[in-house]
């Protein structure tokens, strides 16, 4: 910012700069009495992995069988012609090899999980093998999806995902100085791996994996290079901890993040198969990847092979309007998933492009998507028809929707991925508030300066505030919309600065109550502004961005004994927003430099 010769050599009495110290003033006192979530802009958690080159294309080189053939082209659980047949050779007592020849992973002192899909054709008996200090030999079932002998040391799963394909899984810590070995054998039984074999009979292999953890996972296509993906992670802020919020995607500092009183009425936010029905031509699969708050509790919502209408439902009782619902959503074999209150409207969202498609109806009259990273949105619609007792829906679609019934045929393997539902009264969604068998609170933050952490840095007789926030919405304690508080002062509910949540017009609740049109003041909720007001012996001055300052010359300030935070003193008046930074200088600032200060 470029100031003027003529500015006084004054420093603020006052500076709180959230964004860059992500730390509270020590005049400041905060209250929260519950956990709350934001982004620290730093952490993250491994998503997605995979250790195996050419996972999705068992054609490749980097795949052999030995005493067997392969025949590509084979129809998989999503419909592709991405599966391959392992046929055994015509081989007598020998046994008979699908493995990974080169490309090899580094498992060295690891504990890592091979996973691969497997359907019985001619064989029914397969073992899934890996390599330290001898092969290691699991014996799987894959007609009955029944474990055979598991060698010790190693954990095993399998689970038929349909169509009678199987998921199936290894679990071993392996010694130092080793690579993964990544094997299926043919077997005529439970141990026995050695047979003569015909050149005909064979299983339908698809889709290997493996990550270096301890649960398998969501598989992850990978070509020439393997995957690993990270997620920023959502963060949990203990009672009476401020929070200091960053976009997840970009790592912007977005200063201090402070929310009125909240209340989740979705039930197991976080767990859809249970309280959720999931008896609308779908299916959960539970815990299947890594979600934003980087644990393995996300779930896919998979559409069955049938044509009709795939969802979820909860009914979620009655909500007071303006009410919102949100949830997280990740695109799978589908990329698009939708919302509905009692089936009176319809929306969806297209978690490729990031963007809203179709129509909005049934007292739906706003939405968003924004980008949590890795491929998560967190999505939502706000009505302002009161929920009475309606039923709240998650949709699946797999092609572009325009409108009415999102009607389309499943295969029983496709879907997507959700997670952390929340249904709560106002207008815009908030920090999400994880539920499990009954609705969750989080109270309201309350950031304030009073007595003499007030008094020894304010001037009474005249000042000048410059503030650099963004309101995320406008909310008093009643549901209301009304004017956004930024700098509340004494315990009523007169404020230094505020503005509308429409419009460009800034209001000081001062000795009265003061408007000010300010004509570079961006109206958007996620916007953030630099705002300036100044106040002495010849009136208010309020201004916004280095635009034209405007003034009321009669205009005075009402005495005060506090500075509230987005907020009024006596806690009727709230808005949701983030601030990053607060001067005060205690001098009346000429408009010039008001106009400085606010570039």
């Amino acid at each position: 910012m470029s100031i003027q010769s003529n500015f006084p050599a004054v420093k603020p009495s006052l500076l709180l700069d959230f964004a860059n110290t992500k730390q509270l003033d020590n005049r400041i006192t905060f209250t929260r009495s519950t956990p709350a979530v934001y982004y620290d802009g730093k952490t993250t958690a491994m998503a997605e992995q995979n250790l195996l080159t050419y996972s999705d294309d068992l054609s490749d080189s980097s795949w052999t069988v030995a005493n067997a053939t392969k025949v590509t082209g084979i129809t998989a659980p999503d419909g592709t012609a991405t599966a391959v047949k392992f046929v055994e050779g015509v081989t007598v007592g020998g046994t008979h090899f699908f493995y990974k020849s080169s490309g090899h992973p580094n498992i060295s002192s690891k504990t890592v999980v091979f996973s691969i899909y497997a359907k019985a054709v001619e064989r029914s008996w397969i073992s899934v093998n890996t390599y330290d200090s001898g092969y290691i030999q699991n014996y799987f079932d894959i007609g009955t999806g029944a474990l055979g002998t598991i060698a010790l040391g190693n954990t095993a799963n399998i689970v038929s995902v349909g169509g009678g394909w199987y998921r199936i899984d290894i679990k071993r810590s392996f010694g130092a100085g080793l690579t993964g070995i990544a094997e299926i054998t043919l077997a005529t039984g439970d141990g026995v791996n050695a047979y003569n074999g015909n050149g005909t009979s064979g299983v339908y292999l698809w889709h290997p994996q493996i990550e270096q953890r301890s649960t398998a996972t969501a598989y992850t296509v990978t070509t020439t290079q393997p995957i690993t993906n990270y997620i920023p992670v959502l963060l949990s802020a203990g009672g009476n901890q401020a929070r200091f919020d960053y976009t997840p995607t970009t790592g912007e500092s977005l200063g201090l993040l402070i929310e009125e009183q909240r209340t989740n009425l979705a039930l197991q936010s976080a767990d859809f198969s249970t309280t959720w029905s999931s008896a609308n031509q779908v299916s959960i699969t539970s815990n299947t990847i890594v979600a934003p708050d980087g644990t393995l509790t996300g779930d896919k919502l998979i559409a069955d092979a049938t044509s009709n209408v795939h969802f979820v439902v909860q009914n979620t009782g009655s909500i007071s309007a303006p009410w919102t619902f949100s949830c997280y959503a990740k695109a799978g074999e589908y990329s698009r998933v939708g919302f509905s209150y009692s089936n009176t409207g319809y929306v969806f969202f297209n978690l490729t492009t990031g963007v809203q498609e179709g129509t909005v109806g049934g007292g739906i009259t706003s939405t968003s998507i924004t980008s949590v990273g890795n491929g998560w949105y967190r999505i939502s619609f706000t009505s302002t028809s009161t929920a009475s007792g309606g039923n709240i829906g998650i949709y699946l679609f797999n092609t572009t929707y325009t409108s009415g019934i999102p009607t389309f045929t499943g295969n029983g393997f496709s879907g997507a991925y959700i997670w952390g539902a929340q249904a709560e009264a106002g207008s815009f969604a908030s920090s999400y508030i994880a539920t499990t068998s009954a609705s969750a609170t989080r109270t309201a933050d309350r950031a304030f300066m009073t007595g003499a952490n007030f008094s020894n840095w304010f001037n009474a007789g005249q000042g000048s505030f410059i503030v650099n926030a963004a309101r995320a919405a406008i909310q008093d304690s009643t549901g209301a919309g009304g004017y956004g508080r930024i700098l509340g002062n004494d315990t009523g509910t007169n404020s230094f600065l505020e503005y509308s949540p429409t419009t460009n017009i800034v209001y000081v609740s001062g000795a009265s109550a003061y408007s000010f049109t300010v004509p570079n003041l961006n109206t958007s909720a996620s916007v953030f502004n630099n705002m300036a007001v100044s106040y002495g012996s010849t009136g208010i001055s309020v201004t916004a961005n280095n635009g034209s300052v405007q003034v009321n010359a009669s205009a005075r300030m009402a005495n005060s004994n506090g500075l509230y935070i987005l907020a009024t003193g006596n806690g009727a008046y709230s808005t949701s927003g983030l601030v990053k930074r607060i001067a005060y200088y205690p001098i009346q600032v000429t408009s010039t430099n008001l106009q400085a200060l606010t570039s």
